[in-house]
């Protein structure tokens, strides 16, 4: 269980940070893809602690991913790996030309100087 991230969120709102980024990765690649990891453990977490206190939902993949988290209440979600595999990710989201990341969530991204896709290096180049 995720008993504690109540009092870790109301720690890191004392030491006065304005929000955190919750990372949903259980270290297996992409599980969180089909369902929300730890969600509904977040929610009840961040209960009591909002609205004073934002949090935003890493690790989506898919428009549909998103659009479930926000619908859930959580007020802002982040691309990160998404972005870094596909730069121009979020705007193929908007213009309908794709509704998820090539993203394989590899983690090689992090381990690369840089931070950039090494799995799909063609991706990284924004049309012009």
């Amino acid at each position: 269980g995720y008993g504690s991230l109540h009092r870790l969120l109301e720690l890191y709102q004392i030491a006065g940070a304005d929000g955190v980024e919750i990372c949903t990765s259980d270290f297996d690649p992409r599980i969180w893809a089909s369902r929300s990891f730890c969600l509904e453990e977040l929610l009840r977490a961040w209960d009591g602690i909002r609205p004073a206190y934002q949090f935003w939902w890493a690790a989506v993949f898919s428009k549909k991913s998103a659009e479930h988290i926000l619908d859930s209440g959580v007020p802002f979600v982040s691309f990160s790996r998404a972005l870094l595999c596909q730069p121009d990710f979020a705007a193929r989201l908007k213009r309908g030309e794709a509704d998820e990341s090539p993203c394989t969530a590899c983690g090689l991204c992090y381990q690369s100087f840089g931070g950039s896709c090494t799995l799909h290096p063609a991706h990284r180049t924004i049309p012009s």
